[in-house]
């Protein structure tokens, strides 16, 4: 499955306000400010709350969700 994600609207093809450092796993976007991790760019273009972005994203990928079982 393929998705197409945006933070915002963009007019121009090839929007110039958006950043990402592989290296360290963080993105930034210099239009409103934002910045995080993988997760939180995922919640983030997804509309989702953040526990909601991390299952949503284990399913995309086809991967079991990382359940916490409380003792």
């Amino acid at each position: 499955m393929v998705r197409r994600l945006s933070l915002h609207e963009s007019t121009s093809a090839r929007p110039r306000y958006f950043s990402v450092n592989v290296a360290i796993g963080r993105y930034r976007c210099h239009r409103c400010h934002r910045q995080g991790n993988q997760l939180e760019l995922w919640a983030a273009a997804t509309k989702l709350p953040l526990y909601q972005a991390a299952i949503d994203l284990c399913r995309a990928l086809d991967m079991e969700v990382p359940w916490i079982h409380r003792w």
